[in-house]
């Protein structure tokens, strides 16, 4: 019978998507929390920050990047208030465990997003043991 894998929270990434150079903003936060993706779409940028979070749980995760907003400089400031703002919580999924992972968001958490115009995206990945063991090349005998 195959391992039971509990479900887990990863981590919290912040998105940001504006037409205004990300640098400042990105300048702000460099080197707690480092930029996982950056781009350009059409007229808009993309930045997909994350980092050394020491939060455990998802909603002390949206409250420290809340209070780190709060005291950015006024030039990260202004690419920030123009941008579209999003939380993206992570979890791995589970597998052969007979009950769910539960979380639940704070009121605190929720009205931080909430003050700082974002959006919160939930996104569940694959149980990171099936991704490895599907990637271990095959015994030939």
């Amino acid at each position: 019978m195959p391992r039971a894998i509990a479900p887990k929270f990863l981590n919290v990434d912040f998105d940001l998507r504006s037409r205004l150079a990300p640098a400042p903003f990105i300048a702000a936060f460099a080197p707690r929390y480092t930029v996982q993706d950056l781009g350009k779409q059409g007229r808009r940028y993309w930045v997909h920050l994350g980092g050394r979070s020491s939060a455990d749980t998802p909603s002390d995760s949206i409250l420290e990047y809340a209070r780190m907003f709060d005291r950015m400089p006024p030039d990260a400031r202004r690419v920030f208030d123009r941008a579209l703002r999003e939380f993206d919580i992570g979890f791995e999924a589970g597998s052969n465990v007979p009950q769910a992972g539960e979380w639940v968001l704070s009121k605190r958490a929720l009205e931080a997003a909430a003050r700082l115009g974002a959006t919160i995206r939930v996104t569940v990945y694959e149980p990171s043991e099936i991704v490895e063991a599907r990637q271990r090349p095959v015994r030939k005998n």
